[in-house]
């Protein structure tokens, strides 16, 4: 029979008393990674198709995921009909449900799935209908149809039936022209308009115009972007742009021009906003679970003591499947979250700590009136008192005047 430590039985008990958070629930990060078939470890961006498999695009090869192993598809050189490079940078699926994978050095890539084969779209220098880049880094459907794809070269508008391929170039001398650093992010807002996360900053293009108008980063205006390299940028369901930078999360407001600026203690690298409209920010030192509208957010780090936390500070990717299933993608793999799995986090004694418990083994425990917690243990000093807040989890030790019938009688 397994014997139940002093902590066990009392988050046990304290599970039983539901209007009482003595035991938070922490999220549960499930982990894929070689176990899997992902033998690799730094996932780039995440999609799911129709079909429902799960796709990840990582830095050694495109890996499909049926929820019990992985099906890898990497770059042959002697294969035209493979895909272009192993390094991948980003996945979408087109209202025709077809799947196109931007590389780097290989260009985007359209997925056959019949064939498994790909058919590639790179940049040829003579020709002008062809991709300004072979570094394809961003892709996105506006609701009219258009396909865009952002490049380390600009911005380029592919119309999927006719299969040409418009490219929208820099003049140094308009400025009013595309932008002409590497396009990390493309969004379209609800206007329809087209957003663009830039190393040169954020961009916008008024559609029935064909103007992009640029924001930048000023050290003298307060209220300026607040980083020039832009790497993730998302339209809410409110209609508000979100931007994700090397120095932080900005919120835009369109009609004053000002950002607001929020400290993620990291740069950002990838925004998603889940079904219930909360705000999910990976960063490189950690993610961040943020809320839109009060501005507060819970950070969750790797913790090498917690097989269940994050397995890496740095998340690249994020993505809500079609069951309410999180994906995030680190350099180290793949963590799933499914926010009905919780776990308990545990309170014992920590002979380091002295506001840990006094001693794990516990013989009682009664939750008072007032929400306090009242945990008697037996140890080498007989009796012992712990008082635990359970709005701080504060733990006070060996409280006076207290006895062991105080524990029948109630208190709090």
């Amino acid at each position: 029979m397994k014997k139940f430590t002093g902590t066990h039985l009392l988050c046990f008990i304290l599970s039983l008393v539901t209007h009482i958070n003595l035991c938070a629930q922490e999220f549960y990060f499930g982990h894929i990674g070689p176990q899997k078939g992902l033998t690799a470890s730094s996932v780039q961006c995440i999609l799911q198709d129709y079909q429902g498999f799960m796709w990840f695009g990582t830095t050694d090869g495109l890996f499909r995921y049926d929820g019990y192993g992985m099906t890898v598809y990497r770059h042959n050189s002697r294969d035209s009909t493979s895909i272009g490079s192993n390094y991948i940078l980003t996945l979408f699926e087109d209202t025709d449900s077809t799947m196109w994978v931007g590389t780097s050095s290989g260009g985007l890539n359209r997925f056959d799935r019949e064939k498994e084969q790909f058919i590639r779209y790179i940049h040829l220098p003579d020709d002008p209908n062809s991709l300004s880049s072979i570094f394809v880094s961003a892709l996105t459907q506006a609701r009219n149809g258009d396909f865009w794809a952002g490049t380390w070269k600009g911005l380029n508008k592919i119309e999927l039936k006719e299969g040409t391929i418009t490219r929208f170039v820099h003049d140094e001398q308009d400025p009013n022209s595309a932008p002409s650093k590497w396009i990390h992010a493309i969004c379209e807002d609800s206007s329809g308009a087209i957003w663009l996360g830039t190393e040169g900053g954020l961009s916008h293009l008024d559609m029935q115009s064909g103007k992009f108008t640029h924001f930048v980063a000023n050290p003298n205006i307060a209220n300026s972007l607040s980083s020039n390299s832009v790497n993730a940028v998302i339209a809410d369901r409110d209609g508000i742009l979100w931007v994700g930078s090397s120095s932080g999360l900005d919120r835009f407001d369109r009609e004053k021009q000002r950002f607001m600026h929020f400290n993620t203690d990291g740069g950002v690298l990838s925004l998603f906003q889940e079904s219930s409209g909360a705000l999910w920010v990976g960063t490189g030192n950690g993610l961040l679970h943020f809320d839109t509208k009060t501005y507060q957010s819970t950070k969750y780090i790797h913790n090498p003591q917690v097989s269940w936390s994050l397995n890496s500070n740095i998340v690249q990717s994020i993505y809500e499947d079609r069951t309410g299933v999180l994906w995030f993608g680190t350099r180290k793999g793949i963590n799933r979250l499914d926010k009905q799995q919780r776990r308990f986090k545990h309170l014992g004694h920590n002979p380091d700590d002295a506001t840990s418990l006094s001693n794990n083994g516990i013989s009682a425990v009664h939750a008072g009136v007032s929400g306090t917690i009242w945990v008697s243990n037996w140890g080498d000093n007989g009796l012992q008192i712990n008082k635990i807040d359970s709005k701080t989890k504060r733990i006070i030790r060996s409280l006076p005047g207290l006895q062991s019938n105080d524990l029948q009688r109630g208190g709090g």
